[in-house]
């Protein structure tokens, strides 16, 4: 039995306890890290209702008991509805990121994305929905980071602080147009990362003269090379399910003709993908445009961008469609941005599992019917 492993249970167990329980100690009857287990295993579980929440914990009484105090048995989904409201986020999320540093292993040039999602079932009357910002490392398949917001707007001064705060060192960071920002850039760089930066309309005359410059280079230049511009080129094509999509790469670093150019730490080069889609007969054609602190190599340039919809693919639309996260009527204070920390880490620890490959919705459904594999998960040799 892995619960056997007494240093395994307190590998994970350790980097929430140091979690600031602010109740009544005389009106205390449940730890909290109690609390905080049962709530991130309910999760894994893709179970996040209060009173689902208990149902779960008293069918799994004895499995808990066996690494879980429990001095007063499992708490009222009243009881931890009310912890869940009164936790501290910020320091919640810093015990996440300090144990997802721990497990995360180090890739060097591994792609970080970082985009933001609106937790949509989070609105109620006169408040407006939580807007959380999530960091997703590629090749580690780990969510590594995330910070409310007021709204998408706030994402600009959210994102240096979560590069400030994570070990992001010799990284490549993608960010879709939001992000694209001067001090934004410069964080990244002081991190010695390089960065791959959507450029759409928010710079509007930005946008307008490297589109307009790199649309030229594909229509009159690229293709001869008559103009001796310098470039690299890259492309893929995927088929499947009547779908045929090609992507085209262009990385160029003549980018001295740019008004303010050096205003941007590290600015090297500009590059475009152009997508052209096949779906049953009807064909389009997208355009996007990004600058870049990378050399002049179009393959890794494409696999920045491209990596870049993981986190879309990978952490948003499993949050929502597996996990139901938009549906959550946790409303209350501090819950739902708590209880998205505790989806995050209930979505790394199946991600992390040593076990066979499936999808994480299988992983969490055979969590839910299995302690042994609930255990794997938990307290696996590498979490």
């Amino acid at each position: 039995m892995i619960l056997s492993n007494n240093s395994n249970k307190k590998y994970f167990l350790k980097y929430f306890e140091s979690l600031q329980d602010i109740r009544q100690k005389g009106k205390i009857k449940h730890k909290l890290i109690d609390i905080i287990i049962i709530v991130v295993c309910a999760c894994m579980c893709n179970i996040d209702e209060w009173e689902s929440i208990e149902l779960f914990a008293k069918a799994h009484y004895e499995w808990f008991k066996q690494f879980l105090e429990l001095p007063n048995g499992i708490p009222s989904h009243d009881t931890i509805e009310r912890v869940f409201r009164w936790i501290n986020p910020k320091e919640f999320k810093t015990c996440f990121i300090n144990w997802v540093e721990s497990i995360r292993e180090a890739v060097k040039g591994e792609i970080i994305s970082i985009d933001g999602k609106t937790v949509k079932g989070s609105k109620e009357v006169g408040k407006e929905a939580i807007h959380i910002v999530n960091v997703w490392a590629n090749s580690n398949h780990l969510i590594i980071g995330q910070m409310k917001v007021a709204d998408k707007s706030n994402e600009i001064t959210a994102i240096p602080e979560l590069i400030k705060i994570l070990d992001l060192s010799e990284c490549i960071i993608t960010i879709d147009a939001m992000g694209c920002q001067k001090e934004i850039a410069k964080e990244i760089v002081k991190k010695k990362s390089d960065y791959v930066l959507a450029l759409k309309g928010n710079h509007k005359n930005m946008h307008e003269d490297v589109s307009d410059f790199l649309d030229e280079m594909i229509t009159k230049r690229f293709k001869d090379g008559s103009e001796q511009i310098p470039y690299d080129y890259y492309e893929k094509v995927e088929k499947g399910h009547g779908r045929i999509e090609k992507r085209k790469y262009w990385i160029t670093n003549k980018i001295e003709w740019l008004v303010n150019y050096k205003q941007w730490d590290k600015f090297s080069t500009v590059g475009v993908v152009e997508a052209t889609r096949e779906i049953n007969g009807k064909k389009s054609v997208e355009r996007r445009y990004y600058i870049s602190s990378l050399s002049m190599e179009a393959k890794v340039f494409a696999n920045a961008v491209r990596s870049h919809w993981g986190i879309e693919n990978k952490v948003h639309w499993l949050l929502d469609a597996v996990f139901g996260e938009d549906k959550s009527k946790i409303r209350k204070e501090n819950s739902p941005e708590n209880m998205a920390i505790a989806r995050q880490i209930g979505i790394n620890l199946l991600r992390k599992a040593p076990i066979e490959k499936m999808s994480v919705k299988a992983r969490s459904l055979t969590a839910l019917m299995d302690n042994n594999y609930k255990e794997r998960a938990l307290f696996g040799d590498k979490i």
